[in-house]
């Protein structure tokens, strides 16, 4: 039988997975944001530009939704995407290192 997870182990899962490249950062930011909900720490300091960037991207299409665009929506969409984590990863990532301390203690 598998071991459930704490949402904490979780979180350092889905950070040091953004923090390596394997998961994309606004998959993860959709993650930790769940995640959050399950610690009760959505208003959290750390997590708040996290929050914000899922926030501001919830129209966004990720994963298997993006079975059910167009071809051209996609390329606007990802466009907005790649101009908009541009802006955003330093703090993303500051902030995902800031969670990884937190929770592998």
């Amino acid at each position: 039988m598998k071991a459930v997870k704490s949402p904490e182990s979780r979180v350092v899962e889905v950070a040091q997975g953004m923090l390596s490249g394997e998961i994309e950062l606004l998959e993860g930011c959709r993650q930790l944001v769940e995640l959050a909900g399950r610690l009760d720490e959505r208003d959290d300091e750390i997590l708040a530009p996290i929050v914000a960037v899922e926030s501001e991207t919830d129209d966004l299409p990720l994963g298997d939704s993006r079975a059910h665009w167009s071809e051209q929506g996609l390329r606007r969409k990802d466009a907005t995407v790649a101009a908009y984590l541009l802006e955003v990863r330093p703090v993303i990532m500051k902030a995902v290192e800031l969670l990884v301390a937190r929770y592998s203690r």
